[in-house]
C-alpha cells in the first residue's frame, strides 16, 4: 500500500507530525519513543510515524508531513 493510500494524515494530525519532525531527526534507526513520550501520545502513533517516514524515504520523498 502506498503512502497516499493509507490515512496517515487522519491518524497523525499535522501538529503531531510537526512535533515529531522537530524531535525525531537523523536516522530512523536511532529514534526512540522516549524522545516524544512527553507529548502524551501512545506508542502506536510513534510507530506509525516511523512507518510513514520510512515509506517516504523509500519513495525518495523528504517531506516530514502528509
Amino acid at each position: 500500500m502506498s503512502v497516499q493510500q493509507f490515512p496517515y494524515a487522519k491518524l497523525l494530525p499535522n501538529d503531531l507530525q510537526r512535533a515529531f519532525a522537530q524531535r525525531l531527526t537523523g536516522s530512523i534507526d536511532d529514534w526512540a519513543f522516549d524522545q516524544v513520550s512527553d507529548l502524551k501520545i501512545e506508542f502506536w502513533q510513534f510507530r506509525l510515524y516511523e512507518i510513514m517516514r520510512s515509506k517516504l524515504s523509500d519513495d525518495g520523498d523528504d517531506s516530514t508531513t502528509l
